[in-house]
């Protein structure tokens, strides 16, 4: 498994898409199906709480998308919220495509309350 992209940092108010676009996983005209998002605690900072629950962050399933350039159904989407402050999060996303192929990425997450 290797690190695709790592996030911008977000707060625990904030309610935020995180994305995985595949298109250079996957062969000519092949798409996306489906995917599943799993949320993994990797640290927390001194005198922060670790979370407990990191797959409590996600709203709803994941969803599949076009990309901005209009390829299609090639962008993997998880909406997250309440992450908690001082946590650095590993996003990881599992993608059937149409091909059968299960690809995976993934990236970090840091949680910190605005200053």
């Amino acid at each position: 498994m290797r690190v695709s992209r790592d996030f911008g940092h977000t707060t625990p108010e904030e309610v935020r898409d995180l994305g995985f676009d595949y298109r250079n996983d996957v062969a000519r005209g092949e798409t996306l199906v489906s995917a599943e998002f799993e949320i993994r605690l990797i640290s927390t900072d001194p005198g922060k709480t670790a979370d407990p629950a990191p797959n409590a962050r996600k709203l709803d399933d994941a969803d599949i998308e076009d990309a901005e350039d209009g390829m299609a159904n090639i962008v993997a989407v998880q909406r997250v919220h309440g992450m908690m402050d001082g946590n650095l999060y590993n996003i990881v996303c599992r993608a059937t495509t149409t091909n059968g192929q299960v690809l995976e990425l993934n990236g970090h997450l840091r949680c910190q309350s605005a200053p």
